[in-house]
């Protein structure tokens, strides 16, 4: 599979065309940095609630181990969301659904359990402080990857924004 940038009047095309070797083509609409920061914000906003109820319940059953246990159970949410529910929901996360994005391979295939874990675990090293590496190079590189996205070869789309297939 090809992938192509749609020439276009605008100075900032946003669609792709992704070309399979069959000679169909399907037309992308990228999901720029601020869907995505919504995104994300959603998703840690659910995480955070999910942490307070799961902290609530286990100082309610009382016990020793009760911090160790709530800390494994942080570290598991916050290392495996992202990448499991990007894995068996169609390259989406709850926040990326809410705001109607996804993420798919650079080919326009579904993500694989590979791509979606190894995206996620870069994502610390695109919230890096003080410069943020990973949203300067969403807006370095045409298609606005993230480099969790370089790395696994994946991009994130608008769901819904693949056109009907028409020839190359």
């Amino acid at each position: 599979m090809t992938v192509s940038s749609v020439a276009g009047t605008a100075p900032l095309d946003t669609t792709i065309t992704v070309s399979t070797p069959e000679n169909v083509a399907f037309d992308f609409r990228l999901a720029g940095p601020f869907p995505r920061v919504v995104a994300l914000v959603v998703d840690l906003a659910l995480l955070i609630v999910s942490l307070i109820f799961l902290g609530i319940a286990i100082s309610l059953l009382g016990g020793e181990g009760g911090l160790g246990l709530f800390l494994f159970l942080a570290f598991i949410g916050w290392w495996g969301y992202g990448g499991l529910m990007e894995t068996f929901s169609n390259g989406q996360t709850l926040g990326k659904r809410a705001l109607g994005i996804r993420v798919v391979s650079e080919n326009g295939l579904s993500i694989n359990a590979g791509q979606a874990v190894l995206r996620n675990i870069l994502r610390m090293a695109d919230l890096a402080p003080p410069f943020f590496p990973g949203v300067t190079s969403m807006l370095l590189t045409s298609r606005f990857q993230r480099l969790g996205d370089l790395a696994s070869r994946t991009i994130v789309v608008i769901d819904g924004g693949r056109a009907a297939p028409r020839p190359p």
